[in-house]
């Protein structure tokens, strides 16, 4: 019985996080175009620096699009993840 029980919160717990992917996936693609590279390019595990050397600008502009990024896809992914949650 517990196995079952286990395996059951485990499913959803696999659903929920499969769907929390899909909504930061969607999220993202909605970025403008130099947030979304900066972004992406960090989330490869790029630093600062490298990011902005390669892109040709400064590091204080990488971290400005990061923030701006990061405060979009925040406000994008919370309402969509509070709602997987009561589903």
């Amino acid at each position: 019985m517990n196995n079952m029980v286990n395996q059951t919160l485990n499913d959803h717990a696999e659903t929920a996080i499969d769907k929390s992917y899909e909504k930061i996936q969607d999220a993202v693609k909605l970025l403008p175009p130099q947030q979304k590279k900066i972004y992406s390019l960090k989330r490869e595990g790029m630093k600062q620096a490298d990011i902005a050397q390669e892109l040709n600008i400064s590091v204080e502009t990488v971290k400005k699009h990061m923030l701006l990024a990061m405060r979009f896809l925040k406000s994008q992914i919370r309402p969509n993840i509070q709602s997987i949650g009561k589903n």
